[in-house]
């Protein structure tokens, strides 16, 4: 499979990520406990996939691994970061980076753990919301 071919692969599958919440349609307050986690989940692979994207479309290699955070400090130069901070401050960025750095393996095996689920539904509906259309349009424009 070639380059670009797996990119347009890779934000395909973030967005079908992110659709499947359903979070896009949904107040904040309409999310309930139980379903905050399989959307949490959800929206992490989603931004996984489109931070893998938006790096791999700038390197030839591909970002491997699970954390959200580390995926943000390798993709926050190419105009990301920029783009969040027009309505995120940093304060904001760094809370929800931290609280979905491991998401999507933890939240996974939430039920087996004596854990209370600590996460912003606001911000997570706007953060996946925001950095999905980034990843989206950016690939759009610069995918060749």
């Amino acid at each position: 499979m070639n380059k670009k071919v797996e990119i347009e692969r890779m934000i395909m599958i973030s967005n079908e990520f992110y659709k499947l919440t359903g979070i896009a349609d949904k107040s904040p307050k309409e999310i309930n406990a139980i379903e905050l986690i399989p959307i949490t989940a959800n929206c992490t692979f989603s931004i996984e996939l489109a931070l893998k994207s938006l790096y791999y479309i700038n390197n030839t290699d591909k970002a491997t691994g699970h954390k959200i955070k580390d995926l943000y400090n390798l993709t926050k130069a190419y105009g990301l970061e920029n783009f969040l901070l027009k309505d995120f401050s940093i304060n904001e960025i760094n809370k929800i980076l931290d609280q979905l750095d491991n998401a999507f393996v933890e939240f996974r095996y939430l039920y087996e753990q004596n854990k209370t689920l600590t996460i912003s539904r606001t911000f997570l509906k706007h953060f996946t919301s925001y950095i999905n259309f980034y990843c989206n349009d950016y690939i759009k424009k610069n995918l060749k």
